[in-house]
């Protein structure tokens, strides 16, 4: 499976029905964090390969990605069971700023190239958030 595309649709497929399951089992905010970060875990151990960093620099940046994740599952706990809000709305609109937080990033921090393609789609997203609120 060399095809980012495929890892795009597993992605959206997973983490789209990650909002779904959360409601319907009940859990408060942090009890969703807890278990999802424990799953999580569980999960990732089988993706660990043979090869070890050769620095502590990418471990360090990797665990404060991992702490960022952390913050991020705990207001997606919060969310995702909300008995008041509509899970509909308040998820794609969540995932919806991710785009524009990674387009950012990557311009900010990575130098990657801001295209007039990608303002464009940064801009139908904002459009797309203004209609699902």
């Amino acid at each position: 499976m060399n095809n980012p595309m495929i890892y795009c649709g597993l992605v959206a497929l997973f983490w789209g029905s990650m909002s779904v399951v959360p409601r319907m089992s009940g859990l408060t905010g942090g009890w969703v964090a807890i278990t999802l970060a424990t799953g999580t875990l569980a999960v990732s151990l089988f993706g660990v390969n043979s090869s070890t960093p050769t620095t502590m620099k990418p471990l360090i940046l990797c665990f404060v990605a991992g702490v960022l994740n952390g913050l991020g599952t705990l207001a997606f706990g919060k969310l995702a069971s909300w008995q008041e809000v509509e899970l509909s709305k308040v998820m794609p609109i969540a995932y919806a700023v991710i785009p524009i937080v990674v387009t950012a990033g990557a311009w900010l921090l990575l130098n990657e190239p801001l295209t007039s393609s990608k303002l464009f789609g940064l801009v139908a997203v904002v459009v797309g958030i203004y209609f699902l609120s």
